[in-house]
């Protein structure tokens, strides 16, 4: 088996629980945007495929360029900096900025309503490809590449 990280990080992984619940964590939000994905959001397509404004595969095969990132390469990322980080993201994502500075997000339920509406399928799309297996596991980027 070809190793990805290092002994000292996988000990870390193996021996934390606050580490395994982020993963556990990750996982039941996968399969939760998934199943909202086919019953709300592609119910009535008969696409395959839907498209998104934003190639993430394109831009992490840039990073992976500029860093040097090969397919034997280890990483050195700290899962609770990538999900943390990821978070932070995904929550500060805004499609409407004049609404968010005009009136505060939790003042208005309907202006709340409308953000989440319009960044719920980027942020599954964004969340999808940016899950913590496959930047380990198949793009390896550490944790310079990540940031």
């Amino acid at each position: 088996m070809v190793q990805v990280m290092g002994p000292g990080l996988v000990q870390r992984l193996t021996e934390d629980a606050d580490v395994r619940d982020l993963f556990q964590k990750e996982y039941e939000q996968v399969k939760a945007d998934r199943a909202l994905l086919r019953s709300m959001i592609m119910k009535d397509k008969v696409l395959d495929s839907c498209y998104c404004p934003l190639n993430i595969p394109r831009i992490i095969t840039n990073v992976k360029q500029l860093n040097d990132i090969t397919v034997n390469s280890m990483t050195d990322i700290d899962p609770e900096h990538m999900f943390k980080s990821i978070n932070g993201l995904l929550d500060s994502l805004c499609v409407m900025p004049e609404a968010r500075r005009q009136c505060n997000l939790d003042d208005s339920s309907i202006v709340r309503e409308a953000h989440q509406n319009s960044t719920m399928y980027f942020k599954i799309f964004l969340s999808t490809y940016l899950n913590s297996k496959k930047l380990i596991m198949e793009d390896r980027l550490d944790t310079t590449a990540f940031d």
